[in-house]
């Protein structure tokens, strides 16, 4: 089992070590491009080759490797990577998780985006399966090719659904993630200007990234910590009392499930991977969300009600029922013709 990235760090990193452990008879390898500013790690029992330079390079190299080495299964972790589905030999068994579809960011032309569906829709032809992180993902692939086949795999470690409580007494909200479009910093910043302007509550950021949009966090109140060891950050996390998650598309984010694991009570910006997840959703818009997170400090029984429907969202994720089984997916791909 091969598992290729240009995107390895963060959410991608963390699916591909749990997809490796939950498939501990599988020998797993991880060819990849490492990011720029986020640590890059594997368990010790998977082989890791980074490569570095340009994403032609990368590309041209990843290539090279599936034909020498022909592994029984190529997973193509993002539509990037999914990219090299028109380039491999047609005998390459290949599952594909874009980890959200290029066609989703809302920071591009409808031009740009009716690109990337057709090509997509394409390259569904080369897929052997579609291993989708979400219900929403799972239904997109339906759309771009009926015939194609799909699965439906949760990218989370078990979370404890009792960890997550309802506290008020410190009136903070934290996010974590990169500052870029695909978090809608923007949009944070904007909520908590509507809110701290009159309840005292404060708004942390985790994370760094675009310096103009740092800025605007930090024009708006928004203390920006910069990048944390991953102690660090579960250590702050679990002295904030919400987390508010504006992310403008997503697949199965890793930060909330690290939210839920430190205890905290989920809000999240209403996109439709989020909603097929089950997680509390509000929004979209700023004002919205403003008031969502003003009556989870203010109104009584509103801090309950979240919590409850957060622990209702971890259980639906803990549920084996409503997902496949990855080593019989693999399988059943290792042995296609």
């Amino acid at each position: 089992m091969l598992h290729v990235t240009e995107a390895h760090g963060g959410g991608v990193q963390t699916a591909i070590s749990h997809f490796a452990a939950l498939t501990p008879d599988i020998r797993h390898s991880v060819f990849a491009r490492s990011r720029p500013g986020e640590s890059t790690v594997s368990p010790s029992d998977v082989d890791l080759r980074l490569v570095s330079g340009s994403m032609r390079e990368f590309f041209g190299e990843a290539r090279r490797t599936i034909v020498r080495e022909r592994p029984d299964v190529v997973h193509l972790h993002s539509s990037w990577a999914g990219a090299l589905r028109a380039t491999l030999p047609r005998r390459t068994r290949v599952a594909y998780s874009p980890h959200c579809f290029a066609f989703e960011r809302t920071d591009l032309t409808s031009a740009a985006r009716r690109g990337y569906r057709t090509a997509e829709r394409v390259l569904a032809t080369r897929t052997a399966m579609l291993v989708a992180v979400s219900p929403d993902e799972q239904e997109i692939g339906r759309r771009l090719r009926p015939a194609m086949r799909t699965s439906l795999i949760s990218n989370l470690a078990p979370i404890d659904e009792l960890a997550v409580r309802a506290y008020t007494a410190t009136r903070n909200v934290v996010t974590v993630g990169r500052i870029g479009a695909q978090k809608d910093p923007a949009l944070f910043a904007e909520v908590a200007r509507i809110v701290s302007a009159s309840s005292g509550i404060s708004f942390t950021w985790v994370g760094d990234g675009d310096p103009l949009l740092r800025a605007t966090l930090e024009e708006a109140g928004v203390r920006v910590t910069g990048w944390l060891a991953a102690p660090d950050v579960t250590a702050l996390l679990r002295g904030h009392a919400l987390y508010l998650h504006t992310a403008a598309w997503e697949a199965s984010p890793m930060s909330l499930a690290e939210a839920m694991t430190a205890g905290l009570p989920t809000l999240c910006r209403r996109i439709p991977s989020l909603e097929s997840l089950g997680y509390p959703c509000a929004g979209p818009d700023a004002a919205d969300l403003a008031e969502a997170v003003t009556r989870y400090f203010t109104v009584r029984g509103e801090s309950d009600a979240l919590a409850a429907a957060t622990r209702a969202t971890i259980r639906g994720m803990n549920d084996p029922g409503l997902y496949d089984d990855l080593g019989d997916v693999y399988r059943t791909i290792g042995e296609q013709p």
